[in-house]
């Protein structure tokens, strides 16, 4: 984990100039919250260049830092739950930022709600976990046991039907009309049957406890309505959202952006700051087409065939559009459908002591002045400022300090509390085009009044904290968040999060895909608030552009991670196999030669050894009569404990994917069954047969070589697969001749994800010489990778099919990395991998060209190599761009 403020800032707070701008962009991202940044992440997954605006100076959104006299607060990341390893959320996370991000559980109980004025307090904490939260509740509220019960019922629910709020923005526009105007969709989900009913109505048809109804509803600061105001089926999620736990970034907020924007940076993208985009351009047919940047006194336009807005639906329409364009219908009535949500306060202290010694913790403090959460909060906007500002009656209380363990590392002896409430932005609007940084006497003497109101609060909850320990004390208002997060009205959570925002109507009208072609939505205000609606807004958002269903990619790669912790801790093998859909095979008979069902064959010879097993050459017994290849494994439990291995599990479940999708160059997964025999399983895989693999195909070849057609015939289906893959989010990874089958018929399909080689026909050297050769520089350099690496084995294997021999062989990674700057030669310093572990030095190599080796290579031929060999991944030619190049044009 990185400390070094400086060293973060490389990152984090890059520069907007005309010449950081990445060439042939794909996708412009206004906006660099937790929506853009995690969408601009999904898209460079896939070899998209994308460029991210942030008019703020540092990257971030709400997810961003700042330090003052030696303080770093976090402005917008309090806590955050469903992070459980085997949860949709976390393991989308972690594809987001490669499983580099570290979150730290909170106490539990994780949350404290204190009720009443200082003379009449009561405390209640909210503890996690799906049993123990209703327990503790019922502890705290004998004779309550019914209403508490229904309560959970209700919230569990709701929560469960969030999957047709998803689906009303991906399915056809039609299709969802449909749903929603046929009212399918309350019938189909309970989220939308309780979505008209406000909070305050549920809870109160539930108890006459006051005090019970307001620990039910405590959490609505979370997405910023009053209860009377909010949908039950918002509250619900925001509940079940805890009900696992709640976690803290290790090291910060900050970290979330900084192990993101290395990705976007590998693809070939940038993520920039200090760049307001003041207008989205669009060509004469009214398609987006780029941005317009304010750099000093002018203006700095920067094309892309698609742009994408994370600053919410409200600057986009009414501040992004040309006047023309914000008119029409179709925007007016998403407009018109939205409003903007509550403004925020919040107030930030930096203290003298450490959390033991100012008795904080790992948790957080809702503070409410009395438990009619309706009319208080009510009373208190409905106010006058200056009334108001004297007395704030609800306060959220969280030590970002506390919370991290790498505080005490980084500021010893110091500590940190972020306070916030709601705020009116009318209160401060009078001020809004002072110079931030010195606002109006009145603008201070008005927030100091917020400030001592607030401070007051908590002094007397945390008897520790006392005034000598203050060190730094400020305050941010709506007018702030309008400067440094482009809020339109101070508000935090975007658009309001009331009622109608959860009609089936607006929700199957506002979508990623806006009314102007080309231009998208994403993150908050596309699906919900906070961290993790607005990276499910991202998710949304990718799901359309990319033409695939990212929420059910998160969830079965959810349930593989389960699979796969589950067999790391021991458990039971057979029942978690069939939870990872292999089937159980019926072997009552005893018969090795026979599945019984629902595939049957005949062994006919054995045609390869594994790591784990045998292949053998089958014949279907019945139907087809098809020959098959037939992998066989036993897993014994004396020697691997851990059941079956990652990289099985990852075969079968891609193959799987991939059987769906049939696809003629990707070899297909028949059957897959696994059964336990005593402390052993048995795993068989059954794949189509195919004669031969590349390797052996080529050992065929005559000395004279390939013709030109038959090299272009087995590229273009390599690349056509290899397109495919990286399509559906697939990295083959080990892509080398003995991955590669060709059939009798010149059919190519690739295989082996992540299995010791099912097809072991050529067995000369070992697995991980022969990776070796094929392995991308920023591999062996021991650096971040995607989907270019296999651009690179691919590039390798062309080399190959035109010299009938590898391109590098080297039998270290020392060697090899020699080996290949022997051809392409030694890359500059500035394209060095910055996260390698290995040093730049001149003599690893000289200049080369592809041509040092390869003689008689035509222009295109030499071309398409050269792309493929980039040293730098983001200069390397996709699959989809090589499959367009000259070399396979047809003369």
């Amino acid at each position: 984990m990185v400390h070094n403020r400086k060293e973060k800032n490389k990152v984090l707070k890059q520069g907007f100039l005309a010449s950081k701008v990445p060439d042939n962009l794909d996708a412009i991202i206004i906006g660099s919250g937790a929506g853009g940044l995690g969408l601009a992440v999904l898209l460079a997954k896939v070899g998209k260049k994308v460029l991210v605006l942030e008019q703020h100076d540092r990257a971030g959104g709400c997810c961003h830092t700042f330090t003052e006299k030696g303080f770093e607060f976090d402005v917008g990341i309090h806590y955050i739950g469903d992070l459980l390893d085997h949860k949709p959320f976390r393991c989308m996370l972690d594809q987001m930022t490669n499983g580099q991000l570290q979150w730290e559980p909170l106490e539990n109980p994780f949350d404290q709600v204190v009720l009443g004025p200082p003379e009449n307090r009561r405390q209640y904490p909210i503890y996690s976990g799906r049993t123990r939260f209703p327990e503790e509740l019922k502890k705290c509220f004998p004779g309550e046991e019914k209403a508490i019960d229904e309560y959970m019922r209700l919230v569990k629910k709701a929560g469960r039907g969030i999957w047709l709020l998803a689906m009303l923005k991906l399915c056809p526009a039609p299709l969802a009309k449909f749903i929603v105007y046929t009212g399918l969709a309350r019938r189909l989900s309970f989220f939308f049957e309780m979505a008209p009913r406000s909070l305050t109505d549920v809870v109160n048809e539930l108890t006459e406890n006051k005090d019970l109804r307001a620990v039910f509803t405590y959490i609505f600061g979370t997405y910023g309505n009053m209860p009377k105001d909010s949908s039950f089926s918002m509250h619900s999620l925001l509940v079940t959202h805890y009900l696992n736990g709640a976690w803290y970034p290790k090291g910060g907020a900050t970290e979330i952006a900084y192990h993101m924007i290395p990705i976007i940076e590998k693809a070939g993208g940038a993520v920039l700051v200090r760049a307001p985009v003041n207008r989205i351009l669009f060509n004469d047919a009214k398609e987006a087409c780029g941005v317009s940047v304010i750099k000093g006194q002018e203006e700095i336009h920067v094309h892309a065939p698609m742009v994408i807005s994370n600053a919410g639906i409200f600057n986009t329409y009414q501040k992004l559009l040309p006047k023309e364009l914000q008119s029409m219908p179709a925007i007016q009535k998403q407009l018109s459908m939205m409003k903007n949500g509550e403004g925020g306060l919040s107030v930030f202290l930096g203290l003298t002591g450490t959390k033991e010694e100012l008795g904080l913790k790992a948790d957080n403090y809702w503070i409410f002045a009395e438990n009619n959460f309706d009319e208080l909060v009510e009373k208190y906007l409905n106010g006058k400022r200056e009334e108001s500002a004297t007395n704030v009656p609800l306060l959220f209380v969280a030590s970002p300090s506390a919370k991290d363990p790498t505080w005490e590392e980084r500021s010893p002896g110091k500590s940190t509390l972020s306070l916030v409430s709601f705020a009116k932005y009318e209160w401060f609007e009078e001020w809004k085009d002072d110079k931030a940084t010195n606002r109006a006497h009145e603008y201070k003497e008005l927030k100091q009044a917020f400030i001592d109101s607030i401070l007051e609060v908590v002094l007397s909850i945390f008897p520790k904290i006392t005034r000598d320990k203050i060190e730094y004390i400020d305050a941010g208002t709506p007018i702030t968040n309008t400067h440094y997060i482009g809020a339109p009205k101070g508000e935090i959570y975007g658009a309001d999060h009331g009622v109608s925002r959860f009609s089936p109507e607006l929700s199957a009208t506002v979508r990623p895909q806006t009314p102007l072609k080309n231009l998208y939505l994403t993150g908050q205000d596309v699906f919900l608030c906070g961290f993790a609606g607005a990276l499910a807004g991202a998710l949304t958002c990718g799901s359309v552009i990319l033409n695939r269903n990212l929420h059910l990619d998160s969830i079965a790669l959810a349930k593989k991670t389960k699979f796969v912790n589950a067999k790391l801790k021991g458990e039971d093998k057979t029942e978690k196999v069939s939870s990872f859909t292999l089937r159980h095979c019926d072997r009552s008979s005893g018969s090795m030669d026979v599945c019984v069902k629902p595939l049957c064959y005949e062994l006919l010879a054995e045609v390869g050894v594994g790591s784990y097993g045998k292949v053998y050459k089958a014949r279907e017994a019945a139907g087809k009569q098809r020959l098959l290849a037939v992998k066989k494994f036993n897993i014994r439990g004396d020697a691997s404990e851990t059941g079956i291995p990652a990289d099985m599990i990852r075969e079968v479940a891609l193959l799987r994917k991939m059987k769906h999708f049939n696809h003629p160059n990707i070899v297909k997964l028949l059957d897959a069954s696994a059964v336990a025999v005593g402390s052993s399983l048995d795993l068989t895989l059954v794949l189509e047969y195919i004669d031969q693999d590349l390797s052996t195909y080529l050992s065929k070849v005559p000395a004279s070589g390939l013709s030109r057609d038959s090299v272009k015939d087995v590229m273009e289906q390599l690349l056509q697969g290899l397109d495919f893959l990286h399509t559906n989010l697939v990295l083959h990874r080990d892509l080398k001749p003995e991955n590669i089958l060709v059939s009798s018929r010149g059919e190519v399909k690739i295989a082996d994800f992540g299995l010791a080689r099912i097809y072991t026909f050529n067995i000369a050297l070992t697995p991980g010489v022969v990776t070796l050769w094929y392995r991308a520089p920023e591999v062996l350099l021991n650096s971040v990778y995607m989907s270019s690496v296999d651009m690179w084995s691919a590039g390798c294997i062309f080399a190959e099919l035109l010299l009938l021999r590898p391109l590098f062989q080297g039998y270290t990674e020392a060697q090899q990395l020699q080996k290949i700057f022997e051809v392409i030669g030694l890359p500059s310093e500035e394209d060095w991998p910055k996260d390698s572990p290995i040093l730049y030095s001149i003599s690893w190599g000289t200049e080369g060209s592809c041509t040092k080796l390869l003689h008689n290579l035509g222009p295109n031929e030499h071309n398409l190599l050269s792309q493929c060999l980039a040293f730098r991944p983001s200069s390397r030619i996709s699959a989809a761009k090589a499959l367009a190049h000259p070399f396979f044009m047809k003369h």
